[in-house]
């Protein structure tokens, strides 16, 4: 039996993705943000969210877990 960890990555249409494979929706999250911060800095925005890597739609859980 194998277990695989769910990896986590942002990513969004405008700024392209991250290219991080994050261990938790939190540490995304925390990418997210920084990328978010650093276009508001410079005039502009980020489009990026949090994504699963395996392609899957992220539970409620996942996306609570991101919130903290």
């Amino acid at each position: 039996m194998t277990c695989e960890t769910v990896r986590y990555t942002c990513s969004g249409s405008v700024r392209g993705g991250c290219g991080r494979n994050h261990r938790s929706t939190k540490a995304a999250r925390k990418c997210c943000d920084r990328d978010h911060a650093g276009c508001a800095v410079s005039g502009g925005y980020s489009d990026r969210f949090v994504r699963r890597l395996d392609g899957l739609e992220m539970t409620s859980e996942e996306k609570e877990r991101g919130e903290e």
